[in-house]
């Protein structure tokens, strides 16, 4: 009778065990949102919100954190992209709390999860992750050649965010009738969905500061200037491959088709670029130069490079 009960026992530990063998329904957890910030005013932004454990049907909440208070944010919609991934349409109103806010996610079983401080509401025209870094002792910021504007949106803009400027940048003396400003070459764009493109911004050579109309003959101008759209590369070059006294620039790297940008002037001293493609070897670096000495350069194509893991043959490709 007692080794029965003892079997008993025995069986129902065991049963007991099996069921703590089993994984418990999976918890839902907020680990991180991109991007992590917005000004006040944003609207229609979509925000990445990566986790664990997220259903279709799920739903996102932002709140000040620690409470229970929307602050002024309104999730438009929750769009489900995996169970670790959603992504999130806000609209933060211009008077927003300025704060850490908590977001929430609530699956359709009612299981919630909750990144602590995971988005942050800054003030309206304030720059969110905008800073310089290796500024030489005694230099200063004279010019922001992608500023934010009133309304909280970067300058330079497009359907797919904030372009990411600065991939190479190269700047030039551009003379307009004896009005001498400075044409800045600057390409953009990266990896994570931005459409890039390459501008030529006007400057003002005292200041450094984006010129509101062509001082040559007074009428305002498209500034930046955008050259092309839809090429990204990391290498730039600046030269005359004319001698028309109209600056050129050069686009390439291993990143997109390379690009040849010759500069003209109208009548009215309204400088415009013409993009032309060009196909040289896989290169890693351009330059242009008067190889020749004829009063117009050439541009230099260098180091070829490895391609699906075979190694490339080193050269020099010059272009006239």
């Amino acid at each position: 009778m007692e080794s029965k009960r003892y079997s008993s026992l025995l069986a129902l530990l065991t049963f007991l065990l099996a069921l703590g063998a089993f994984p418990s329904a999976a918890q839902v957890q907020v680990t991180s949102t991109s991007p992590d910030a917005a000004p006040q005013g944003t609207t229609n932004l979509n925000v990445t919100i990566s986790g664990s454990g997220f259903k279709k049907g799920a739903k996102a909440q932002w709140f000040v954190t620690g409470t229970t208070n929307p602050g002024g944010v309104t999730v438009n919609s929750t769009t489900f992209n995996g169970s670790s991934s959603l992504t999130a349409n806000i609209t933060i109103a211009s008077g927003a709390t300025l704060s850490g806010f908590d977001v929430l996610v609530i699956n359709t079983d009612g299981r919630t999860g909750k990144g602590t401080d995971a988005f942050t509401v800054t003030q309206q025209s304030t720059p969110v992750g905008c800073y310089t870094t290796g500024t030489p002792t005694g230099a200063t910021l004279q010019a922001t050649l992608n500023p934010v504007q009133p309304d909280g949106a970067a300058l330079v803009y497009d359907l797919y965010g904030p372009q990411r400027l600065g991939n190479a940048t190269r700047l030039r003396p551009l003379n307009l009738n004896s009005h001498v400003v400075l044409a800045a070459f600057v390409t953009s764009g990266s990896g994570s969905g931005s459409i890039a493109g390459t501008y030529v911004f006007f400057l003002d050579p005292g200041t450094g500061l984006p010129l509101a109309n062509n001082p040559a003959n007074g009428t305002a101008w498209r500034n930046p200037m955008l050259l092309l759209k839809g090429y990204r590369n990391n290498q730039a070059a600046a030269g005359d491959v004319n001698g028309d006294g109209v600056p050129d620039f050069v686009q390439a790297g291993t990143l997109s088709t390379p690009y040849l940008f010759v500069g003209s002037m109208d009548s009215n001293y309204n400088p415009s670029w013409n993009a032309i493609p060009i196909s040289p070897p896989a290169s890693t670096s351009v330059a242009l130069g008067d190889v020749d000495g004829i009063g117009a350069d050439e541009i230099v194509f260098g180091g070829g490079s490895a391609t699906n893991g075979h190694k490339g043959i080193g050269g020099e490709f010059i272009y006239k």
